[in-house]
């Protein structure tokens, strides 16, 4: 069990890592988006304006660690057969850090990308945005309006979301991800520990 504990928070190491740095691109991307917002004319161009927007919303962040190991052995009550309380306790702490993090990612981060989703969808051009992106893949043609998407940057209630965006995901790698970090570090210390020991 303790090896395959290992292997397993691991994995979940290399996820969280994975998670920690498509995160850092989505919020780069939203800092330097936020460097345009202004009441000033657009100093962006409608297609740099798309290429930014896209940056900051593309990718979903949610960390799913591996299920397996450690929930088969509390399910089936073995957790009590493991002798070092500190490591018992580790999974514990494991379990609860888990829940915040995942409050943070679908209730703040998802939410606030959300909201920035629907605030581009409401008051831009959808097609317009994504055709130079995957239009031709999706089979679909350019649009007839004209308009200027980069008008958004003009908008305190855009500048707001991308704010609101920008602070949940700042705060999902600093405290949250951090936390979460730190207790995989924890929980492959003591495993190697206990493997040492039998």
């Amino acid at each position: 069990y303790l090896i395959a504990l290992r292997e397993e928070f691991e994995f979940n190491k290399a996820g969280l890592e994975f998670m920690i740095e498509r995160n850092s691109s989505n919020l780069a991307a939203g800092i330097a988006l936020l460097e345009y917002v202004s009441p000033e004319e657009p100093q962006l161009s409608e297609q740099e304006f798309n290429r930014m927007a896209g940056g900051v919303i593309q990718n979903e962040v949610q960390f799913s660690p591996s299920p397996g190991v450690l929930y088969e052995i509390i399910n089936s009550g073995k957790l009590g057969g493991f002798s070092d309380p500190t490591l018992k306790k580790a999974f514990g702490a494991w379990q609860a850090q888990l829940v915040r993090v995942q409050f943070q990612e679908r209730d703040e981060v998802h939410r606030a990308r959300m909201d920035l989703l629907n605030f581009l969808n409401t008051y831009n051009n959808t097609r317009r945005s994504t055709f130079e992106f995957m239009g031709e893949s999706l089979g679909f043609t350019k649009s007839k309006f004209k308009g200027q998407n980069q008008k958004a940057l003009q908008s305190e209630a855009f500048e707001n979301k991308l704010m609101d965006f920008n602070i949940v995901s700042h705060l999902l790698n600093v405290t949250y991800y951090k936390a979460l970090g730190e207790q995989i570090d924890e929980i492959l210390k003591l495993i190697d520990a206990n493997i040492v020991k039998k």
